[in-house]
């Protein structure tokens, strides 16, 4: 072993191998020079080998670290550079300067406790740095720790008082902070202390704008572009505010006139040209945005920016061959690149690839939540999947960044029409609208949320407006939706015409098909019932949906071998179906086999937990059988899935009625029964029959007989009457309710408790 150590020795005396404890620090330094050389002629591969070969001849030496981090964030290596960083901190905690690049990664990292950590010691280290109070206040305030984080930021204003852009991010920390007013005074004691500063007026104008002090902002503004007038950064900076304010046609104009006077190929025209292309595709006018961008893509060929933004209007258009080749090219340049990763996704969706988008989109919007394009797409494949909260809350979420994103609103409200929520898709759909009045699809599902909020004749009339603007041969999903919106208005042969007009635009579309039988069904006319969907099933198929609705017409004729044939052919389909298993249930309740129907049920459930339709069902079967117990945990569960359901509220009450320390919940279920459906004397009966249990005996009274007049041939309502008209002191009513009740010919478990009332009252006399 000590041969081998002094052999070792001696090769590291010669410079055959490397040994630290032996290192020359002039070859050291001779590697550090030939690194400078080359960096000064931009060969930073080779910088990096160099200065690797001095960091190992002197790995305490922090200067070699802190080189080689420099090259590497030259290389775009930016893992790579927060390490040697982190070994200059290691060997001399006390280098200010090397704190701040730490505490900036941590930031950027998201890794905010340790941005903290490193950006106070650099404060500490060097009281003077504005950068590392800036580093400090932003990780603070990613913390919403904000005090200290403005804390930080007015001390470097302090230090740095002629810098815009402290001012600006001064204000901005006030926003977050909520306080719009110390903002404001922020941004104005910036502009007495740095007067022509053209920042801090466009900034002060768009939050003066947001607080309407409309002419002061305006004012502001025209000061920018007259401090200025050739500027194409005032000029873009005025285009933005002018559209933030809806003037599209202003931001337009000062956009075009930047194009026009900037030289070709220059900076300040390519800019402009993006500009454009942002303004056109914000608004909607994707045409124009495609021009714009392919002019471009001429003036500055291979340009990431422009790459991206093209193969993004190719997808919005749905031509992803186009844009396929276009995002090929800009991973290629650009490997890793977060812009190729989200256009990739979005081809994914294009072609069907739903699963992979997804993933890949959450991956980005994991590393960047708020990414607007990440959550607008997230949401998208979210929306495919049907996964209609996800969707909805990735919308809101671009909606927090962009409030008036053209495209989020319009999808967001397609969201709510699909989760039935249409009066909450009136607001994102007035924005759509306001940027695009004439925009076809925005309209049309403007008059699918009138149809949905019961407005079914002014949605008939967009409806027609729409469908006279296209022309022939006409649109199946607007054929459709007429039909829809003449059905509510009881128009049931214009809405058949018109679902027939659908069918024939669209024959493999299955809606208007299903819609057609329904009302037909409803009109008694079953046997076209039976011919629309026969001709469906010969035409194409199996098809479950189809097969559904026969079997449930079957059913509801009695006609239950054709029904459960039907239901046969639809499992053989689709043996998972929730559907078609809860309609099995209903044939074999209709059979009188509850047992059966109950193991139908509890296999829907097992494919869909969630299905409404089907909890409700079973609770059902349950009662009837007799086990309350199991039937209340259903209703639990359902109401757990659904919590404003009338009917599962209602019947639970019922259930609760029977234990006093339920009574409070069975009062809460109650009355949002009857806030649900306040005319169904049901509802009015339960609500009544609970007051009663509680004691609360004119509030019975009242809605008991509200339930009375509603339906006064019912035993039961009668005989919750005459209870409560027992307890309110009338007894002559209460008498008169109860013979009533006991005369019905059909009478329930009630009837032995309501003969023991009448013969109560018949021996007190009168």
């Amino acid at each position: 072993m000590r041969r081998l150590f002094a052999l070792v020795c001696v090769l590291g005396a010669l410079g055959l191998v490397g040994f630290p404890a032996f290192a020359s620090p002039e070859r050291a330094a001779e590697h550090r020079r030939r690194a400078a050389e080359f960096v000064r002629a931009e060969k930073l591969q080779e910088a990096a080998i160099e200065l690797r070969n001095a960091v190992q001849l002197e790995p305490r030496n922090p200067e070699g670290y802190r080189a080689l981090a420099e090259v590497y964030l030259r290389l775009g290596d930016a893992q790579g550079a927060f390490r040697q960083y982190q070994e200059v901190v290691s060997l001399d905690p006390d280098d200010a300067d090397a704190r701040v690049k730490v505490a900036t990664f941590y930031l950027l990292g998201r890794r905010f406790q340790e941005a903290e950590t490193h950006a106070a010691k650099a404060v500490e280290l060097a009281p003077d740095r504005t950068d590392a109070r800036v580093v400090l206040a932003r990780a603070l305030s990613a913390r919403e720790e904000w005090k200290g984080a403005i804390g930080a930021l007015e001390a470097a204003v302090e230090r740095a008082p002629d810098d815009e852009a402290l001012r600006l991010e001064l204000a901005r920390l006030h926003l977050g902070a909520g306080d719009p007013d110390r903002a404001e005074a922020a941004l104005r004691r910036g502009l007495r202390d740095i007067p022509p500063a053209k920042g801090l007026r466009a900034a002060l104008a768009n939050l003066l704008a947001s607080r309407e002090k409309v002419s002061e902002a305006d004012a502001l503004m025209d000061e920018v572009l007259h401090l200025s007038p050739g500027d194409p950064a005032a000029r873009r900076a005025v285009a933005l505010y002018r559209l933030r304010r809806g003037d599209r046609a202003g931001a337009e104009a000062l956009l075009q006139e930047s194009v026009a006077e900037a030289d070709a190929g220059s900076t300040a025209r390519t800019q402009a040209l993006g500009d454009l292309a942002n303004l056109f595709s914000v608004t909607g006018d994707i045409e124009r945005a495609r021009n714009t961008l392919e002019e471009l893509q001429r003036v500055a060929p291979g340009d990431a920016v422009t790459l991206a933004r093209l193969a993004n209007i190719h997808l919005l258009t749905d031509e992803p061959d186009r844009a396929e080749p276009l995002i090929r090219q800009l991973a290629e340049a650009h490997p890793g690149d977060r812009n190729a990763r989200l256009l990739q996704a979005r081809l994914d969706l294009a072609r069907g690839r739903t699963a992979a988008a997804r993933e890949a989109l959450e991956e980005l919007v994991e590393t960047a939540p708020d990414s607007a394009n990440a959550n607008l797409f997230l949401g998208k494949a979210y929306a495919v999947e049907r996964q209609w909260e996800k969707a909805r809350a990735a919308y809101r979420k671009v909606l927090e960044e962009v409030p008036d994103h053209f495209f989020a609103n319009l999808d967001l409200a397609k969201v709510y029409l699909e989760m039935g929520r249409a009066r909450d898709a009136q607001d994102p759909l007035r924005r759509v609208l306001k940027a695009r009045p004439d925009h076809p699809e925005a309209r049309r599902l403007q008059a699918d949320a009138l149809l949905a909020t019961g407005k079914a004749a002014e949605a008939e009339a967009e409806y027609r407006k729409l469908a006279k603007e296209a022309g022939a041969p006409g649109d199946a999903l607007l054929e459709m939706r007429l039909g829809q919106a003449l059905e509510a208005q009881g128009h049931t042969a214009d809405a058949l015409a018109r679902y027939r007009a659908s069918q024939e635009l669209a024959p493999r579309v299955l809606d208007p098909v299903l819609r057609r039988m329904a009302l037909l069904q409803r009109l008694g006319r079953h046997d076209e019932v039976g011919a629309i969907g026969e001709a469906y099933l010969q035409a194409n198929g199996e098809v479950p949906a189809v097969l559904n609705v026969l079997a449930l017409h079957a059913v509801e004729r009695k006609e239950l071998p054709a029904a459960e044939g039907f239901v046969r052919r639809s499992l053989a389909v689709d043996p998972k179906s929730a559907a078609t298993r809860e309609l099995e249930a209903r044939t074999l309740l209709a059979k009188g086999d509850r047992a059966g129907a109950r193991a139908s049920l509890e296999a829907a459930l097992a494919a869909d937990p969630a299905r409404v339709t089907s909890l409700l069902l079973l609770a059902n079967v349950l009662e009837a059988e007799g086990k309350a117990d199991n039937a209340r945990r259903v209703y639990e569960r359902l109401l757990a899935v659904d919590p404003e359901n009338a009917v599962a509220a209602n019947n639970l009450a019922v259930l609760y009625t029977g234990d006093e320390k339920r009574h409070a919940e069975a009062l809460r279920l109650a009355r949002l029964a009857v806030e649900k459906a306040p005319d169904n004397p049901f509802t009015l009966d339960t609500l009544g029959w609970v007051q009663f249990h509680t004691m609360d005996y004119p509030g019975a009274v009242r809605n008991l007989e509200k339930a009375h007049q509603l339906l006064p041939e019912h035993p039961e309502i009668a005989y919750h009457l005459g209870m409560a008209y027992e307890k309110a002191g009338r007894r002559d009513d209460a008498k008169r309710l109860l013979r009533a009740a006991l005369a019905a010919p059909k009478k329930g478990d009630w009837a032995f408790d309501a003969g023991q009332a009448l013969e109560r009252l018949e021996k007190a006399g009168p």
